[in-house]
């Protein structure tokens, strides 16, 4: 399992706020590449990516190295 770590890209869907997002909204909505800023709230289950609260169930870590 990777961890989600300060600094590190990733996948963020374009609704990363909401609590609840559809399996049918995930695979047709917009997923956007950014960076990790603030690991703060990892614990509560939110880190910040580019100064936006994720919720970390609607992040997704690529397999390969991006940079």
């Amino acid at each position: 399992m990777n961890t989600i770590k300060l600094g590190m890209i990733l996948f963020r869907h374009a609704w990363t706020r909401g609590e609840d997002i559809s399996a049918e909204s995930s695979r047709k909505q917009n997923w956007m590449l950014g960076r990790v800023s603030s690991t703060d709230e990892l614990l509560k289950g939110a880190v910040e990516v580019q100064g936006n609260k994720s919720h970390v169930k609607w992040l997704g870590i690529p397999d390969q190295p991006i940079e």
